[in-house]
């Protein structure tokens, strides 16, 4: 009601489960269908990046029960920030960072990631380009850290 222009992506972890996450959301577009609406079903693969890419927001799910959370690194390297659940065990080194940062941000319940939401949805252009480009630096910053630690740890074991 308050953005009508508002469009609502799902992009399930599991194809497999496409089926089951339209039954939950009604009134569905299927991406694979090549449906449009208000609310997509991106039940497609090798896509999600380009959507990320096209966001204003991200919710990053599988964190608000205990799932342990999905990555927010692909969100984040498209400069989009990013909102996830308290149950971040599986990516808690990222989020920690992205909170840091100001980019990654923790909700609760649904209620809190509507209100979240709708917060980084009405900033000004010059906020929302500011976490944009906190977002990027803190990927930037990070590269190469798989690298990093295996040097490291290999000059522990030639040590």
């Amino acid at each position: 009601q308050t953005l009508p222009e508002l469009k609502v992506i799902v992009a399930p972890r599991h194809r497999d489960r496409a089926d089951v996450a339209a039954g939950h959301l009604g009134r569905v577009a299927r991406r694979s269908l090549g449906e449009v609406g208000s609310t997509m079903l991106l039940d497609t693969f090798g896509e999600l990046g380009k959507v990320y890419a096209a966001a204003d927001v991200a919710f990053v799910g599988g964190s608000l029960a205990p799932w342990g959370g999905q990555s927010v690194f692909q969100p984040l390297a498209q400069g989009v920030p990013a909102l996830f659940g308290p149950h971040m065990n599986n990516q808690r080194d990222i989020a920690t960072l992205a909170m840091a940062e100001g980019v990654g941000f923790v909700v609760n319940t649904p209620d809190e990631l509507a209100a979240e939401t709708l917060l980084l949805l009405t900033l000004s252009p010059t906020d929302r380009a500011a976490i944009s480009m906190r977002a990027r630096t803190l990927i930037v910053r990070h590269q190469g850290s798989t690298a990093r630690s295996l040097d490291a740890a290999e000059a522990l074991l030639e040590g």
